[in-house]
């Protein structure tokens, strides 16, 4: 009996998933918890990841984006994703004033403590790319594939490892709006299987209220 190893195509997906859990952890792990690397640090690294993912699916795993669900955004998918991106602030707005009605304090930021206000731009904005791409896009899409099909449980999966590593972050309340966000996005993401959407229901709103940030700041 002859046995022949398996193609590297077959073990992509498994290590493409550890590597898109394991090298934000390290990176955030030094960051924030080591306190290792300054936030300005640790940016570079992890706005890398987005494309690093890409480069993953299509010269490594030799598969298409849409593998993933990125696809040529139509004018359907831009409106779907600009009523996402309403939504989107929507949630936040209402996590925030339950929050605030609840007593439950929210720590100040550290961002506006060591970035500049186009460093803040740049890491709001790369973060909804990181967000969407390497968690909701590859990481989501394969843990289904490695799990035959199991949606639910990899949704599950993939809610637990963003929200700690959210965690690790940026603290417990913020996670909590974090979470019901994620929940929102995943279902969007299963419903039109449109990556492309939810970029734009993610990447608009944290432009534009890092955008608002950097003016405060400047002014």
């Amino acid at each position: 009996m002859t046995h022949t190893l398996p193609d590297r195509t077959d073990l992509a997906p498994i290590l493409g998933v550890v590597l898109a859990v394991a090298i934000p952890a390290w990176l955030l792990w030094e960051i924030h918890v080591r306190a290792a690397w300054s936030i300005a640090q640790g940016a570079a690294p992890l706005s890398i990841m987005p494309w690093a993912t890409l480069a993953w699916v299509r010269l490594v795993e030799r598969r298409p984006w849409t593998s993933i669900g990125l696809r040529r955004l139509s004018g359907v998918g831009l409106l779907f994703g600009l009523a996402g991106a309403a939504v989107n602030v929507g949630i936040s707005a209402g996590i925030a004033w339950s929050s605030e009605a609840l007593g439950i304090i929210t720590p100040p930021s550290s961002l506006l403590q060591q970035l500049s206000g186009w460093q803040i731009v740049l890491l709001v904005t790369n973060g909804a790319l990181l967000t969407e791409i390497t968690f909701r896009g590859y990481l989501l899409d394969r843990l289904r594939t490695l799990l035959h099909g199991q949606i639910w449980v990899a949704s599950v999966g993939q809610l637990v490892v963003t929200c700690g590593l959210f965690y690790m972050a940026r603290g417990a309340p913020q996670t909590l709006v974090w979470a019901v966000d994620d929940i929102a996005f995943t279902a969007f993401f299963w419903w039109r299987r449109d990556l492309s959407a939810c970029l734009v229901a993610h990447f608009l709103p944290n432009a534009i209220a890092s955008s608002l940030v950097a003016l405060h700041l400047a002014g």
